[in-house]
């Protein structure tokens, strides 16, 4: 059985390629089918990551309200209360009502110059407490970070790894001094290098860890230069159960209208409800891709069974004098279905390489991630070759089933 199997085959490729033009055509529907396929996967599974890549960065676990100056401005335009923004009593209230379930933290940042040394640039400077350390997973790589004994008048500064790396080709950091606008610090520690790897969007300001420096919220590095600015520029909110996030949310946005006066000056942004969201939105990609490749499978399907078709009346004369010679039913159906198959594989390998060609052109031209799995190739290939089994048993049947003495007379 094996070697009419692999003699069908060799008839069936021979037919093929004697009729290149014809079974590449035949094969478009099959290779832009499974390209769609793959390509939805891939997409899928790219976005798929970048969205854990950016719940990693922020922490499952963790609530972020960030003050928006703008909504504070139009009130002024309208003469209405103005909100003082996102203040300590915030943070307080805050702690006061979630902190048996979460850790409250204060953060205020801001652009601002560096000096050390030769050295003379721009960086953020993140005024917050020890409590962001753990919130936001960070690692030391040298000295510490700020702790609870870091008072007001304790002018130290720690440092993201990419920064050090910069400020060490001008001489020793830790212990040094650093200016930071007008003010002197001494660096106490470093932060270990971490790989961000996400952009900015809309929904959360991610920050670069690696450019960062760190001074205790208390330091008068951060100022309020006018009436709109808000005292803290952001709360971290971070639950000590994931399970509670979505109920923790809830409490921190209805504490934070009441104490607003129902001015909504603030942006609450939960990583868990993004994923979600996320998630959502990539399933209904999905039905629409898939349905679009399905189309053309089956497009692609309706296309072979009728060249079969077409073939099997070419090679009427050819089938007859195989079975007058003694081929049995069998024996045919195995030849044309095979054919049809080897089309619909062929078509799907073409098909895989022109979906790693497309999303390749996607990543590098529209920086979009994709990823190609090995899952998606082998369901996009099972596909193809399903399609071709389905839609060449009809004709492998017919031409099986021919009765020999009317295939010898066909003109």
């Amino acid at each position: 059985m094996l070697k009419i199997i692999l003699l069908s085959a060799a008839i069936a490729f021979d037919g093929i390629l004697t009729h290149k033009l014809r079974s590449f055509l035949t094969m478009l529907g099959i290779i832009f089918g499974v390209t769609a396929v793959v390509a939805m996967l891939a997409i899928g599974a790219g976005a798929e990551q970048e969205i854990l890549n950016r719940i990693a960065v922020m922490g499952i676990n963790n609530i972020f309200v960030y003050d928006v100056r703008s909504v504070r401005a139009s009130e002024v335009v309208k003469g209405q209360y103005i909100s003082r923004g996102l203040s300590y009593d915030d943070v307080t209230s805050l702690y006061e009502l979630v902190g048996p379930y979460a850790t409250v933290i204060p953060v205020q940042d801001k652009t601002t110059p560096v000096y050390f040394m030769s050295y003379k640039g721009e960086t953020k400077v993140v005024a917050t407490t020890e409590r962001y350390y753990k919130a936001l997973s960070l690692k030391m790589k040298e000295g510490r970070f700020i702790n609870n004994l870091d008072t007001a008048g304790s002018q130290i500064a720690v440092i993201g790894g990419g920064l050090y790396a910069r400020l060490k080709r001008e001489g020793e950091v830790l212990g040094q001094p650093i200016r930071l606008r007008d003010q002197w610090y001494t660096v106490v520690g470093v932060i270990e290098s971490k790989s961000v790897g996400v952009k900015k969007d809309d929904n959360m300001d991610y920050e670069d860890f690696n450019y960062n420096i760190y001074v205790p919220i208390d330091s008068a590095i951060i100022e309020n230069p006018d009436v709109l600015s808000s005292e803290v520029s952001r709360i971290i909110v971070s639950c000590h159960d994931k399970e509670l996030v979505g109920k923790v949310g809830v409490i921190v946005e209805r504490i934070l209208l009441r104490h607003h006066r129902e001015l909504r000056d603030f942006k609450i942004v939960i990583p868990e409800e993004l994923l979600k969201q996320h998630r959502e939105t990539q399933r209904i990609f999905d039905i629409v891709l898939g349905c679009i490749a399905g189309i053309s499978l089956l497009v692609g399907g309706i296309g072979i069974m009728n060249i079969m078709l077409a073939s099997i009346l070419e090679r009427t004369k050819e089938i007859g004098l195989c079975r007058a010679l003694g081929a049995k039913k069998i024996e045919i159906r195995l030849q044309f279905l095979l054919e049809a198959v080897l089309l619909t594989i062929l078509g799907g390998l073409l098909g895989i390489v022109l979906a790693f060609i497309i999303t390749t052109i996607i990543t590098v031209f529209w920086h979009m991630p994709t990823k190609v799995t090995m899952i998606s190739c082998v369901l996009s290939f099972s596909i193809s070759a399903l399609v071709g089994i389905v839609f060449g048993y009809v004709p492998a049947k017919q031409a099986g089933d021919m009765n020999p003495i009317d295939a010898l007379r066909y003109e």
